[in-house]
């Protein structure tokens, strides 16, 4: 028997906003808003404020610009202060920024995930999943980045040749999901799911679902 998929009734992602760039936040909140099972819990314009919010209304996850104001200290010292401090908020960076030394003291800091602004929106929300049950991700750009520096790193690679969704779906089945189970959690069709298994068994070469599990732990997607 498949273990049983948490959906938005049954489990709420409390997501906390902090960036300075008011459309920046905008389009953040559409996104979020319209995922279910997410809930935004607060919104902050600083560091400072941040870390405020973090205390409050302590979000499960907090999305967290990497420079807001005149540089990156400010967030960096406020990634530090929220997982001393606030443990169980989960920090995914959300940034511009490509510069390999500068994410890595994102990591180091603290951050669970770092997601460019210029991803996939389905990166960003895999992240918060990701980071809401207390496992790294990385965009594929960022972690790409990190493996040509030869840089070891938190986060987990998505597979260079599957897409967001696909890696999505490659995870819930390697954890043993149904395709009904999948599909209710993602809030797609069963056949969509279907179509998206047999997809990647193409892409990878791979013949049954005993295969992807198998790439799945390879790549650090499952546990």
């Amino acid at each position: 028997m498949s273990q049983q998929v948490e959906t938005a009734c049954d489990t709420e992602i409390r997501v906390g906003i902090a960036d300075d760039h008011r459309l920046v936040r905008a389009g953040l909140r559409r996104l979020l808003q319209a995922e279910p099972g997410i809930t935004i819990v607060g919104e902050a314009t600083t560091a400072d404020e941040a870390i405020a919010m973090a205390c409050r209304e302590k979000p499960r996850v907090l999305l967290l610009d990497l420079k807001m104001g005149a540089s990156c200290e400010a967030s960096l010292l406020a990634i530090h202060t929220i997982v001393k401090s606030h443990s169980e908020v989960a920090i995914v960076v959300v940034t511009a920024y490509t510069e390999v030394e500068l994410l890595l003291a994102a990591t180091a800091a603290g951050a669970l995930g770092i997601v460019l602004k210029d991803s996939v929106p389905s990166e960003l929300l895999i992240a918060i999943r990701h980071a809401s049950k207390g496992l790294p991700f990385c965009c594929e750009a960022v972690a790409t980045a990190f493996a040509r520096e030869g840089m070891s790193t938190r986060c987990h690679q998505t597979p260079a040749s599957l897409t967001a969704r696909e890696s999505e779906i490659l995870r819930l089945v390697a954890m043993g999901h149904s395709r009904q189970e999948i599909a209710t959690f993602l809030g797609i069709e069963p056949r969509t799911v279907s179509t998206h298994r047999e997809n990647l068994l193409t892409k990878l070469g791979l013949t049954s679902t005993a295969d992807l599990t198998r790439f799945a732990i390879s790549r650090g997607l499952i546990a």
